[in-house]
């Protein structure tokens, strides 16, 4: 019976360092979509002047990410981290509000903002993944000994 506890002591650690890995991916590969679309809104803006309900319509990588920030010009679902969300949401909450000049300027700015997390986040995940697999294995480890 013990034997069997720490099986399933260490395969929950293991599986907790792998979901840990997952979501860490999924956190830049949410980043890189919403890049992905301000430099859409962006270049519609800036070389066919579209209005920004028409640069929605005719954006054709509609995921659940996007579909929610064009309906509800809200970031607070993205979860990247509270300052990014924060900005993000000013962007699209006064995204087609203003001249031409300012809405690239602020795509500009979003842009730059979100290419720096990016580079951040890329660059912190070998660390975080190591840190994060050794300390659930050690915790587990751990938590078999105490129970043997």
């Amino acid at each position: 019976m013990k034997i069997l506890g720490s099986i399933l002591i260490l395969a929950s650690s293991i599986l907790a360092s792998y979901y840990y890995e997952k979501s860490y991916k999924f956190k830049i590969k949410r980043c890189e979509e919403i890049f992905d679309f301000i430099s859409y809104i962006r270049a519609q803006i800036d070389y066919f002047s579209y209005p920004i309900d028409l640069i929605y319509q005719k954006y054709d990588k509609n995921t659940e990410e996007i579909r929610y920030l064009i309906e509800n010009n809200d970031a607070k679902k993205m979860l990247i981290d509270k300052s990014t969300d924060k900005k993000i949401s000013e962007f699209f909450s006064s995204i087609g509000k203003g001249f031409k000049k300012e809405q690239l300027s602020l795509c500009d700015y979003n842009l730059e903002l979100l290419n720096k997390k990016i580079e951040a986040l890329k660059r912190e995940y070998p660390n975080k993944t190591k840190v994060f697999r050794a300390m659930s294995l050690f915790i587990g480890i751990c938590m078999v000994i105490l129970l043997v």
